[in-house]
Order: structure tokens, then C-alpha cells, then sequence
């Protein structure tokens, strides 16, 4: 689900990093404000060097999660998210292959645990760019 979201959320992307002449601080405030508006949760980005930092709150796939299953989750839930992270890193980490991680759901945390979502986009080999 995530790749399939990094394929078709990065088609999306596309338009908007047109839109702001792939200025990364303009895509990424562009990207959050469409999360928002799709109903993905509140998203605050931030880059760290070479690394791209995601949190989620409001996450409507932990939301889901919630919802269905009383008990807290074996494995992340926002595979959704960590693609979309993956299409936007493409463009504001460009040149390298990326590694996406979820590091913490709130899904895998019974209620009421930590209500963020937080990822990581670097690049794969773990080095700096």
C-alpha cells in the first residue's frame, strides 16, 4: 500500500512541486496543508539535513485502527503516510535512494497512548548527502 501510494501520491506531488517551482520549503508546506485537506491528520514536517521528519496526529488509518479493533496493533497502520513521505522525500532529498520508516504508531499503543505518528525519510545507505 505504501509503494502503491508513493507511485500515485508522487503523480500528485508532481503537479504541486510545478506549482512552486520545486521549492522543497513550498512543497512541503503545500503537502501538509493537502494532508489536512484530504482528512490525513495534522502533519508537521520538518528537514534535518539530509533527513526528512514526519509527525501525524489525527491519523485516519490509526483512527480506523481504533475504531474495529479493541486492542492495540502488531504492526504500523499509516502505510498510506510513509508512501506519501516517500513521494515528497523524492523531491526534497533528491539523488539518492530513500528509506522510509514508521517509528512510532498510535495504533500499536492501546489507548489512550502516545497520539502521534512519527517517520523518517534518509537515505538508504545511512550516510550524509
Amino acid at each position: 500500500w505504501a509503494d502503491s501510494t508513493a507511485l500515485h501520491g508522487g503523480a500528485s506531488l508532481k503537479a504541486y512541486a510545478e506549482a512552486v517551482a520545486f521549492d522543497a520549503g513550498a512543497l512541503m508546506a503545500a503537502t501538509v496543508q493537502a494532508a489536512a485537506d484530504l482528512g490525513w491528520g495534522a502533519w508537521q514536517l520538518a528537514r534535518h539535513g539530509d533527513e526528512l521528519h514526519l509527525t501525524v496526529t489525527g491519523s485516519p488509518f490509526v483512527d480506523g485502527w481504533h475504531a474495529a479493533c479493541p486492542e492495540a496493533a502488531s504492526i504500523a497502520v499509516c502505510a498510506p503516510v510513509r508512501g506519501m513521505l516517500q513521494a515528497l522525500a523524492g523531491y526534497v532529498l533528491p539523488g539518492r535512494p530513500l528509506a522510509v520508516v514508521e517509528l512510532d504508531c498510535a495504533a500499536t499503543h492501546a489507548r489512550p497512548g502516545p497520539a502521534a505518528c512519527r517517520f523518517i525519510a534518509r537515505p538508504a545507505d545511512g550516510g550524509a548527502t
